[in-house]
């Protein structure tokens, strides 16, 4: 297995990236560190509170100048939660200064504290995540992670260059296969017609945790994967039936392309809630079971250790039934299930 990872740089880098952001959450579970800071409007404060009671001193205090809600044009229905916030460091020469900044729904703020010798050190980060009800206190995350972050995301950005370059020269391969593009040009027109449907013809309004740059994005790639996922369903479908089935045409042609896109969309869906939550996994149920997808699509894919995929009939059947970790995973969820997901 080494050995083929090796003669293939792109491989080896998307396996890399993912021992990478392993190795940057463990870190992170290890010597990471959250609590949570309460403020009012006007109070100043460079302490923060962490659930087993333990008080986090901050480098730098924060102070509270205003707590504003953004509403659609109803005035009723909250569009984003903002935190406007002063924040105040003590340089090695004694001099105070002062930065004023906000904190808002999917926009954390992050610090760079000063240091010893004028250097920038550990990064900590602010997230809004509560309110008081009369609107004159906000609740916010703070973060501290001075290693683990950095390292999980070169993970990420190795990872989502290597699904990138793998699926540009997969495309170049495929560039005479009219059931290759027919299938991508399918799964592309779904995915666009969902996102138009859900997200911008929809009549209901936004909840502020909805309202990221990361929505489309990770909304698109996802059904991207699910509507390859579907086609491959289908080809396998005639192939089973078929007197003398391959695995050829369907694995070389759907089964790589849509385990890069369902692999991008979990990881940019990551990214973004650690914007939103403060924490790239939860074992949420709709997190769970795309991973779930993920696993059950990749095994095809490992096809010389995994000697059963290369039968053909196996092969289809197991791709049959794998529809099903798409449909627990979009429809079970969402109707079933719930959790913090079971409104996409």
């Amino acid at each position: 297995m080494m050995k083929r990872l090796l003669h293939n740089p792109l491989t080896l880098a998307f396996h890399f990236a993912l021992t990478l952001m392993l190795i940057g959450a463990i870190i992170t579970h290890y010597y990471g560190d959250s609590a949570m800071l309460s403020l009012r409007v006007g109070e100043n404060s460079n302490m923060a509170v962490g659930e087993d009671g333990r008080v986090m001193d901050l480098p730098f205090s924060v102070k509270l100048n205003k707590f504003s809600v953004e509403t659609y044009e109803d005035g009723k229905t909250h569009k984003n939660y903002i935190s406007h916030i002063t924040i105040f460091f003590l340089e090695n020469s004694g001099k105070k200064t002062a930065h004023d900044a906000k904190v808002a729904m999917n926009y954390p703020y992050h610090v760079a504290s000063i240091m010893g010798f004028g250097c920038i050190g550990a990064e900590y980060s602010l997230l809004q995540v509560s309110y008081d009800s009369d609107l004159n206190g906000t609740t916010l995350l703070v973060q501290h992670d001075p290693w683990g972050i950095g390292i999980t995301f070169c993970g990420y950005y190795i990872l989502l260059a290597a699904c990138l370059f793998m699926f540009v020269r997969y495309c170049h391969k495929q560039r005479r296969n009219k059931t290759y593009w027919t299938c991508l040009g399918i799964a592309f027109l779904g995915a666009s017609s969902y996102v138009i449907s859900k997200l911008f013809s929809s009549s209901t309004p936004l909840m502020p945790v909805l309202r990221s740059p990361y929505l489309v994005v990770h909304v698109a790639i996802i059904i991207m994967a699910y509507m390859l996922m579907i086609c491959m369903m289908i080809i396998s479908l005639k192939a089973l039936f078929s007197k003398s089935p391959t695995i050829g045409g369907n694995r070389t042609n759907l089964l790589l392309p849509a385990v890069l896109f369902l692999t991008a969309g979990i990881f940019i869906g990551a990214i973004w809630a650690n914007d939103s939550w403060g924490r790239y996994w939860g074992w949420d149920p709709k997190e769970t079971w795309a991973l779930v997808t993920l696993i059950v699509y990749s095994l095809p894919l490992h096809r010389h250790s995994l000697r059963l995929f290369r039968h053909p009939r196996f092969y289809h059947l197991y791709i049959i039934l794998a529809i099903l970790s798409v449909i627990i995973t979009y429809f079970g969820v969402n109707y079933l299930i719930g959790g913090l997901h079971s409104y996409a």
